[in-house]
Formats: structure tokens, sequence, C-alpha cells
């Protein structure tokens, strides 16, 4: 009679262990999105007729997810559209991918094209931001990138613009107009999809911890270390009530 009680309470050992384990692997493997970088001071507007170009750099080492770009339409109807270009910056000798302000310029790195489309102007509300979410090969891409803004077939009467800020607001990338490093950024929020093991994996990679302290990233990751330590408190305290248990009897 002892040894199957015993041996019930060794089963809800391994049960209580099962479960912290499964809790800490879902946990750890389950993916989550949130604002990487989200610039939102939205303070000027400028004139993107046929033909002008603005970009924006930012650095990001997680999958991205999605871009949004907030747009003045001037409470009219536009036609035309707009073509965005997303390249990303390789490597050079020293660097390690990290961008530097006021020591590197965009233009200093070669780039290659990663993804590119075009926005309808007439699908665009006023003041409102327009996502654009690309393929999934652009997830492993990694590092700085550069989003580039051309305005094809529309006119000074039947345009949109981005918003951006007039100071630097973000400072982990630039921006330019005309091919010019320019004061501001654009108003732009990039979201990204990861995992804890992954987030935690990438925090020693070059570039990651000056990324993630613009973001809400370490937040989500102390929950869920709080969750992680809420689990092997539960189970420890299972193991304590089983061995109790096997003392009073």
């Amino acid at each position: 009679m002892v040894k199957t009680l015993s041996g019930d309470r060794h089963f809800r050992l391994i049960t209580v262990l099962s479960f912290f384990v499964l809790v800490t692997a879902y946990f750890f493997a389950l993916p989550f999105q949130f604002y990487l970088v989200d610039q939102f001071h939205s303070e000027a507007v400028t004139d993107f007729d046929d033909g002008q170009e603005i970009s924006q750099t930012f650095l990001c080492y997680q999958p991205i997810h999605s871009i949004a770009l907030k747009f003045a339409t001037f409470g009219r109807e536009n036609t035309g559209q707009i073509t965005f270009s997303l390249f990303i910056h390789h490597e050079t000798e020293g660097d390690q991918g990290a961008y530097i302000p006021g020591e590197q310029s965009a233009a200093e790195a070669g780039k290659e094209l990663v993804w590119t489309g075009t926005i309808q102007l007439e699908r665009l509300m006023d003041n409102h931001y327009y996502e654009l979410t690309p393929p999934p090969d652009t997830s492993k891409h990694k590092g700085l990138f550069s989003l580039v803004l051309n305005a094809t077939e529309s006119s000074p009467q039947k345009g949109v613009s981005p918003w951006f800020s007039l100071f630097n607001a973000y400072d982990r990338g630039a921006l330019y107009l005309a091919g010019q490093q320019s004061l501001g950024d654009l108003t732009f929020r990039v979201t990204v999809q990861t995992t804890a093991f992954r987030l935690i994996q990438s925090l020693s990679g070059p570039g990651e911890k000056c990324s993630l302290a613009q973001s809400k990233a370490p937040i989500y990751t102390l929950l869920i270390l709080i969750l992680l330590g809420g689990s092997l408190a539960l189970f420890f305290l299972g193991s304590k009530n089983i061995e109790r248990d096997e003392h009073e009897d």
C-alpha cells in the first residue's frame, strides 16, 4: 500500500514537472508582435510630386512584420501612385552593421533591394497610417534598412505628402530628401514578430541592444520571465506538497 501511494506521488511530481516544461517551451516559442520603431511625431509635410524621392533609414534585427507610414491627403481625392522600395545595407568591415548617426551616411555602404511595390493614392486616408506588409523572405535580412519613396504619376494638386518630424525624433536612422540628409524623421512604425527565445538569443548581436532600447521589447521579455518564474514557483510548491504528504504518511 505504501509503495502504491509513493508511486502516485511520484506520478504527480512528474506531472507537475511536465507542466512546467510545457509552459516554459510554449512561452519561449510563442510568437508576438511589438513596435520596434514608433516615431509618432507629425509636425510637417513637404511637396511630394512626380519625380521626387524621400527615404528613411532604420535599424532592425528582428523579422519585419509590417511598416506603416502616415500621409496627409489635404482632404481631397488624389490620383497617381507612390513607389516604395526597401533596401538592406550590407555590413562594411569594422562597423558590424551598426548605424552610427553623424559618422556614417546611408549612401556609404552598398545596398540590396529587398522588396518593392506601389501605393495607390486614392486608397490613402488623411492623417492615417498606411500599413505595408512585406513578403515572408524579408525576415532573413537584419541590420540597417532604407525605405525609399518615389512619387510617380502625381501632380501638385493631386498628390499626397508623408508626415515627418522637424527634429531627430528617431536617433537610429536618418531622413533623406532628394538624396540629401535632412533634419527630422518620417512619421513611421516598424512592427516586428519574434519569440522570447529569438529575442533573448539575439541580444548579443550587433546593434541589437541599442535597437531594442527604443522599443517595448524589454517589457515583453520581463513579462515572459515573470510567467516562467511563476511556473517555476508552482513546480517547487507542488514538489514541497508531495514531500510533506510523504512525511505525514
